[in-house]
């Protein structure tokens, strides 16, 4: 037989994989108390946050859209109703629109008009509320003398007074009583509709930018879909019913603001037409009365002869027609200056006033719809800014094809005027038997007729103007008011407590891994095998009697029978040898050597073996305590110094006639040179005949040099590694000594495996048996507890 046969499936260093259950023993079972703990502490947490934060609701409306080109309901489009009167407008662009929605400058207009910037809180033990048209004590009128922000600590007195509060000052005032602070004056009323507050209102100012600025960050708009014109106008806010002012002020303000727009040429058609009615009526008035003080000077008759009558009304058809011509000339001229002029510069112009000329109508409508871009764009848009600069230079590109098409419409319609002139002079020759005077009258009346028909134009033209005013309407309609969902959004209180309970949890199990990474005592035989790869030949469970001898013919006791596991694996582990002789050693002292000893000898001598403990720990002697005998009578160092013979050292044992032992003796001066003397190897191999087992108690191989100088006599080398007790590091030099072979054939016993709670094992610990101690042993009669009834198993037959 080969040397140092080992057996497979005890010893063979395999690959590791996960068990569910030392896992869950080692960090849930023992740990329980932590797990419930943290997770109680952490819903604790999150019951108190959940008590005092203010929870925030989610307040939606929807707003359509209308496009310019759609149609109502009857087919006929609002504008298609005007378009006569030159209201020509594009479709939205619906990012614009969002963009106007979630402008500064638009929810600055609703700030200062709910008053946002003045709010009210009540101040509580730990915090505030915000009072929102439900305060009981309100500010009747006030005058900011600054810009800085500021606020009113106000303490309720009674329904008539109330305390002015300067930090540890206070003031007492009135109700309906002017007083001033450093930054402003103040007057306030008692609203007796509401129960008084319970402590003290702080009422606070703030900038308007700054308040919305902060509704903007909330206001959230979007399209409901990627094809519809209908856009969500969602935010968030403490005070739902605030939340649902401000949503409905921003669409009225927005829809005003749209209107507003629409208007402006309208506007602007209308206080040009003003302007010119105010001209033409008091040169209108001069025309007429010339044509009075003519005739009443000269006496001229009203009827003219009918002979030349036809001849008039032919010429006055040609007048009617030069008359038409010039007035749209003087228009013209007139839009001409208007747009030279500073006052004209990036104004709109009128549309209905021009000329019936489609190429000028449509350069005006181009012109009208850039100012209206750039209106819209300066609202939010600095002057260096590249969109609004690139805009500014349309518009002078555009001002000037709208000046030469004017001066292109006057040419043509001089052109027009030149050749009516020229007929209506052939015609005039005709009646030139016609009396002077009634030629100048005729001409007199003329101007006349002009002055009326541009009056009368003009009139129709404002009516017309004002009619477009009045019929203007907003291009949205308000599909969802503004509401709010009864349940907060914020906080979630099924997330908070599940968070809450995870985090405990999270916790615990951190807490779990921090200890057992701090923990450098070996737990359990991973610690083992991870380090070292020296075998393990058996367990040993930690004895719950406390008793030294836990071994003897008939037990069986769980630990016993570890025992009897460990002398069958110690056969198999160095069956190469018919005698063995093994050192029993460990790293550091308290780890159970001395009692794995006597306990194993024990278990071999039951089972018919010849065995021989040696007390070889000549520095800390145990072995006759664990035997009942004294160590300090005649022993091993009484031989080595040759004070005793061979006979005189073995002693009997009472435990068994197959079990002898030798003591130590008396402690020496120089123990390492004793264990050296030849004598004592002359010893060793004299036993070596006469005994199948000699066990050598020797001291731990960390601490002293003994155990090396031993190794000669030996062919086995047992090291006990103890549970909780053995430090991880001290297995580096178990492994130190396995690979460089400086003790013959190691092998580990682990010893002090607890038989209860989250590493208790059975005897056949690491190889499949099981944990615990169960039904199988003899004093295994202790109740199941109640979470081992859980664990599935099988049922008593």
């Amino acid at each position: 037989m080969s040397k140092d046969i080992k057996l497979p499936d005890l010893f063979s260093q395999e690959e590791k994989t996960f068990e569910l259950r030392p896992f869950f023993y080692k960090y849930v079972l023992h740990y329980w108390y932590l797990y419930i703990v943290f997770p109680a502490v952490s819903l604790s947490l999150a019951w108190l946050f959940l008590r005092y934060t203010t929870p925030e609701y989610e307040i939606k409306s929807s707003l359509l859209i209308k496009d310019d080109s759609e149609s109502n309901s009857s087919g006929i489009s609002e504008e298609a109703l005007f378009k006569d009167l030159g209201l020509i407008k594009g479709s939205k662009n619906l990012e614009n629109e969002i963009q106007i929605l979630k402008s500064e400058t638009l929810m600055e207009q609703v700030v200062r008009k709910l008053n946002l910037h003045m709010e009210c809180h009540s101040i509580g033990r730990i915090n505030g509320n915000e009072l929102y048209k439900n305060s009981p004590i309100l500010i009747d009128s006030f005058k900011i003398d600054t810009l800085e922000t500021g606020h009113l600590l106000i303490q309720y007195v009674d329904n008539y007074t109330f305390n002015l509060v300067y930090g540890v000052n206070m003031e007492p005032h009135t109700y309906g009583e002017w007083f001033r602070t450093k930054f402003g004056g103040f007057r306030l009323r008692r609203d007796t509709t509401l129960r008084p507050p319970d402590g003290y209102l702080d009422f606070r100012f703030l900038k308007a930018e700054d308040v919305a600025i902060r509704y903007v960050g909330r206001l959230m708009v979007k399209p409901l879909s990627e094809y519809s014109s209908v856009l969500e106008l969602k935010m968030k806010d403490q005070l739902p019913n605030k939340g649902i002012d401000i949503l409905n002020t921003l669409v009225d303000l927005y829809n005003q603001a749209a209107i507003e727009d629409r208007n402006k040429v309208s506007q602007s058609t209308l206080a040009f037409i003003k302007d010119r009615l105010r001209y033409l009526t008091s040169e209108l008035a001069d025309v007429e009365g010339d044509v009075q003080q003519y005739k009443q000077k000269n006496e001229i008759a009203t009827k003219i002869e009918s002979g030349v009558e036809m001849v008039l009304t032919e010429i006055t058809q040609f007048d009617q027609v030069i008359t038409n011509i010039e007035v749209q000339r003087s228009v013209l001229q007139n839009m001409e200056a208007y747009i030279r002029s500073p006052a004209g510069q990036n104004q709109l112009i009128p549309t209905n006033l021009s000329a019936q000329d489609g190429t000028l109508t449509l350069v005006i409508t181009q012109y009208n719809d850039l100012v209206l871009q750039r209106d819209n764009l300066q609202r939010t848009a600095k002057e260096n800014n590249p969109a609004l600069i690139s805009l500014n230079q349309q518009l002078a590109a555009l001002r000037s094809n709208v000046v030469e098409s004017i001066k292109k419409v006057d040419a043509r319609l001089g052109t027009e005027l030149k050749n009516n002139i020229a007929k209506r002079n052939s015609l005039t020759g005709r009646v030139r038997e016609t009396p002077r005077l009634e030629r100048q009258l005729q001409e007199i009346m003329r101007q006349q007729s002009i002055k009326q028909n541009l009056y009368l134009y003009l009139l129709q033209k404002r009516e017309e103007t004002a009619l477009t005013l009045a019929t203007a309407v907003s291009n949205s309609r308000v599909v969802d008011a503004a509401r709010y969902a009864k349940k907060p959004i914020y906080p979630d209180r099924k997330m908070v407590f599940t968070l809450g309970l995870l985090l405990g949890l999270g916790i615990a199990a951190l807490l779990i891994w921090i200890l057992e990474m701090l923990n450098d005592r070996v737990q359990s035989q991973d610690d083992i095998t991870d380090v070292t790869h020296a075998p393990i030949i058996g367990g040993i469970g930690l004895s719950d009697t406390g008793e030294n001898l836990v071994v003897s013919a008939g037990n069986r006791t769980a630990i016993a029978e570890m025992f009897r596991l460990l002398r069958t694996n110690l056969q198999f582990f160095n069956s190469s040898h018919q005698q063995q002789t093994v050192l029993m050693t460990s790293s550091s002292g308290g780890e159970g050597k001395t009692f794995i000893t006597v306990n194993l000898g024990l278990t071999l001598a039951l089972s018919g073996k010849k065995v021989l403990l040696i007390g070889l720990d000549l520095r800390k002697p145990k072995l006759g305590t664990y035997l009942n005998q004294h160590n300090n009578d005649t022993g091993l160092t009484s031989y080595l110094v040759g004070q005793a013979t061979v006979e005189q050292i073995i002693r009997s044992t009472e435990l068994n006639s197959n079990l002898d032992c030798i003591l130590s003796g008396p402690v020496p001066p120089n123990p390492a040179e004793l264990i050296l003397l030849d004598k004592l190897e002359e010893l060793i191999d004299q036993l070596k005949a006469t005994y199948d087992y000699i066990l050598i108690d020797t001291p731990p191989v960390g601490l002293v040099a003994d155990a090396f100088l031993l190794s000669r006599f030996a062919n086995a080398t047992l090291c006990v590694v103890r549970y909780g007790e053995t430090r991880k590091g001290m297995l580096k030099l178990l492994e130190d000594l396995h690979i460089q072979k400086r003790l013959p054939n190691i092998g580990v016993i682990f010893n002090g495996l607890p038989t209860k709670g989250r590493n208790s094992y059975g005897y056949g610990y690491g190889y499949g048996y099981g944990y615990g101690y169960g039904a199988y042993y003899a004093e295994a009669s202790h109740a199941k507890s109640w979470w081992r009834k859980l664990l599935p198993g099988k049922k008593k037959k």
